[in-house]
């Protein structure tokens, strides 16, 4: 079974094949979150982003076994606790995620859900602790650099809505260092620089985010902006038509027409 799940907490369910391969075609674009689960193994998740006028990125989960015996002790348990989850039920999620840990205490699958519960809910400082719990589980093994990676990067969001945009850079600049797959991340870092006036660093955390994903318009918008307030305006320009390329019709782009236009009209 695999789910997707966007922010705006709307959800769409499919099966995959006897080879493991499923497809949606229902997905809005933005930012969603596609959670794989089958009897017998741990779930697994990562977030991406969905495009309507590009082609979306191949989104590749692994599952792993559970342990020998310990499927039997506890049959869909855990598919349970997700549904729970996804539907914002997060007190009842966390209740199941712990029953199984009882059962299974090295699942770390299970810990990152159970962090992930928390710092939806709104429980920060609790889910920060859940999270460095997962880190101090999964930093150890080249493996799962991926997983931590997300972990770091999910502190960082739970240290911004602190309040604490040290702690936060800190972590996301670790998370991109360790596994830059998530694009959202260095964007999320070159905004909180950008806020800050740190143009330079911020324009490298929004070029890595344009390249991890090239069908996303937004950096390159941020990189127009950048490049305009340091009088660059050739390579402001080359950014904005990037971003029109991309999405063309998409508000930002309407925007940039609108800058390559005034552009244009100071160069006479």
């Amino acid at each position: 079974m695999t789910r997707a799940t966007s922010r705006e907490s709307a959800v769409f369910e499919t099966k995959a094949n006897k080879k493991g391969s499923w497809n949606y075609n229902g997905l809005a674009a933005g930012t969603w979150e596609i959670t794989a689960s089958a009897e017998g193994f741990h779930s697994a998740s990562r977030e991406c982003r969905i495009y309507q006028l590009q082609d979306n990125p191949r989104v590749e989960l692994v599952l792993e076994e559970l342990e020998q015996g310990t499927n039997t002790l506890a049959p869909g348990l855990l598919e349970r606790a997700d549904g729970l989850a996804i539907l914002q039920k997060y007190d009842e999620a966390m209740a199941l995620y712990r029953q199984y840990l009882e059962q299974d205490p090295e699942a770390v699958m299970v810990m990152l859900a159970i962090a992930d519960c928390l710092m939806e809910k709104g429980d920060l400082e609790e889910a920060v602790k859940h999270y460095q719990i997962f880190v101090d589980k999964t930093s150890a093994d080249p493996r799962d650099k991926a997983l931590t990676a997300r972990a770091m990067a999910r502190m960082g969001e739970c240290f911004l809505k602190q309040g604490d945009r040290l702690s936060a850079v800190k972590y996301w600049k670790a998370s991109v260092v360790l596994s830059p797959i998530d694009a959202e991340v260095p964007f999320n870092l070159g905004e909180v620089l950008f806020a800050e006036r740190n143009l330079e660093e911020a324009a490298r955390y929004y070029r890595i985010s344009a390249e991890i994903s090239p069908g996303w318009g937004e950096p390159h918008y941020k990189l127009g902006l950048i490049s305009m307030s340091q009088e660059n305006y050739d390579l402001a320009r080359k950014s904005f038509q990037k971003l029109i390329e991309i999405e063309p019709y998409s508000a930002l782009a309407d925007k940039a027409k609108g800058i390559i236009k005034e552009l244009d009209r100071l160069k006479k």
